[in-house]
């Protein structure tokens, strides 16, 4: 079902936001999209989520009343299922819809860039109450494009602190050469049962996750997550790390 298309990873790496529109498989026909908010990617792959706000009715065999989200990708047909706060995962057969079409939309500008001093643009945007993100390229090639949370900018220029959203997504989606094995699995599940089905995972519980959350300031860039209880923060050097601000 997906294709690669480079020219998605080039508008998302210019401050386009993503979506994906899906039509279902099996059911009376309708029509969904969503806006995949928290996005990595790395070369012509990437994954996108959108925020924790799915209900969790529904599904039985997990904890009631917590936050889910789905994230969605551009090379394989798997879908994944996620509960940050409990961290449950839960795998999809991409075989669930019959359409799966990415789209970029919606223009921003960078204001700011790692090693600029020059905060008038970045002051400007937040005093407008523009929406803004975050683009951080790592040494290791992935980037990760998400909504910042917080920002606060110095009345005199001097300096700023920016917190993004505070979300995550399995440890095991970042690696993106592992998942053709899942794939084939759910392939071989889907021929031995024909008829209306789709294959999928049970709920995985305990499950490692990757906290998206950073701490950014013109001096350093920080990964703040929780380790046994307590918040940690470390420092991370990144080849590049930017703002965008929505037009």
């Amino acid at each position: 079902m997906n294709v690669r298309q480079p020219e998605l990873c080039t508008a998302i790496d210019a401050g386009e936001n993503l979506y994906v529109i899906l039509e279902n498989r099996y059911g009376r026909p309708y029509v969904e999209s969503y806006e995949l908010t928290n996005v990595f990617m790395k070369g012509d792959r990437f994954w996108g989520k959108f925020r924790s706000v799915h209900a969790s009715v529904g599904h039985l065999d997990i904890e009631q009343g917590q936050r889910l989200s789905y994230a969605y990708n551009n090379y394989c047909d798997l879908v994944c299922l996620s509960g940050f706060d409990q961290q449950v995962v839960r795998y999809y057969s991409a075989e669930a819809y019959t359409r799966m079409d990415f789209k970029t939309q919606g223009s921003s500008q960078c204001i700011w860039r790692s090693g600029e001093s020059d905060l008038n643009g970045l002051f400007s945007c937040v005093n407008n109450a523009q929406q803004l993100k975050i683009r951080i390229e790592s040494l290791d090639g992935y980037v990760y494009v998400m909504p910042l949370h917080t920002v606060e900018v110095y009345k005199d220029l001097s300096g700023f602190v920016a917190y993004t959203e505070y979300d995550g997504y399995p440890e095991y989606i970042r690696h993106f050469d592992e998942h053709h094995e899942l794939e084939e699995k759910f392939k071989s599940v889907r021929e031995s049962k024909p008829g209306e089905f789709y294959a999928n995972t049970s709920f995985l519980n305990n499950m490692e996750f990757f906290t998206t959350h950073f701490v950014i300031t013109a001096e350093y860039l920080k990964h703040r997550y929780l380790k046994d209880g307590d918040w940690v923060n470390v420092d991370i050097s990144a080849r590049s790390v930017s703002i965008f601000a929505s037009n």
